[in-house]
């Protein structure tokens, strides 16, 4: 449990900063989600860590959030996504923010399944 908290919480703080480390702050559909996301993830993690044994039906989110994650580039971006966020003229999104997203997303699903394991083995 508290390796599986421990890196869902610094792979949110990531998130919350990737925007920022890989330069892609003109693409906002994809700050968006990296924001909220990673917001989510952070807060997560630290009430797992507080109080897993009342939140361990919870523990299935954060793979789930994880895989959002690894989706996202695709499904936010350049307007040509899902949803439709990006302005016109905004530069074609960098391969380090594409590779930002999918190695976070991988780690916040393998941290949400060591959560889910320590759930299954806790409610045992």
């Amino acid at each position: 449990m508290g390796v599986g908290s421990g890196l869902a919480l610094l792979a949110g703080l990531y998130l919350i900063l990737s925007p920022w480390v890989t330069r892609s702050i003109d693409h906002f559909g994809l700050v968006a989600s990296n924001l909220i996301t990673g917001i989510a993830v952070a807060l997560l993690a630290v009430a797992f860590a507080r109080s897993f044994e009342r939140l361990r039906s919870l523990a299935w989110v954060t793979p789930v959030i994880g895989v959002w994650v690894i989706a996202s580039p695709w499904l936010v971006f350049r307007g040509s996504g899902l949803a439709q966020l990006e302005l016109a003229g905004v530069p074609a999104l960098s391969t380090a923010a594409w590779l930002s997203d999918v190695i976070a997303g991988v780690v916040i699903v393998v941290a949400g399944i060591a959560l889910v394991s320590a759930a299954r083995t806790a409610s045992r």
